[in-house]
């Protein structure tokens, strides 16, 4: 028998109650609740999104660019309503910080 949350696959996935105490944790913090929420439902992985540059967004089209890690693809991603108002809540905080160029995600432009 396996354990409550194991698939056949043997990959852990994380229940609703377990998603929303996660998202809940991340909610004060701007910059992680757009970057956990792009992993988890983007599907991107970690070595991904830290490489992300504000060139990788196209805020007309909604589109983020995730240069892959593994295999060297690149995917699009259009961000829809929700990721897109936390993106655009994060860059509101970040514009506001004396030494936004130099905080962490976005690095540079």
């Amino acid at each position: 028998m396996r354990p409550k949350g194991i698939k056949k696959d043997g990959i852990k996935y994380l229940s609703e109650p377990e998603m929303a105490a996660f998202m809940k944790a991340v909610r004060k913090n701007r910059r992680d609740r757009f970057l956990f929420s792009l992993i988890l439902f983007v599907g991107a992985r970690v070595s991904e999104i830290s490489q992300l540059r504000l060139k990788d967004v196209n805020e007309q089209s909604f589109q983020i660019l995730i240069q892959g890690k593994k295999g060297g693809t690149s995917r699009h991603y259009t961000m829809g309503g929700k990721l897109w108002k936390k993106y655009q809540s994060w860059m509101r905080e970040r514009a506001k910080m004396k030494y936004y160029k130099l905080y962490a995600f976005f690095l540079t432009n």
